[in-house]
């Protein structure tokens, strides 16, 4: 039952805000995972080319 009232209190602009911050964190995120798989297959191709010649 705290929760819409904390809620409540805020701002437009500090919800606004708090959407913005939680979005660019998503797309960090998502900009993280794409490196690493990026490394990964990078990594596996090399294993591979050593295993073949």
């Amino acid at each position: 039952n705290f929760q819409p009232i904390i809620l409540s209190r805020e701002s437009r602009k500090e919800i606004e805000l708090k959407m913005e911050d939680h979005k660019n964190n998503v797309e960090n995120i998502t900009h993280d995972f794409h490196n690493l798989s990026k490394s990964f297959e990078s990594l596996v191709r090399r294993l591979l080319k050593r295993k073949i010649m």
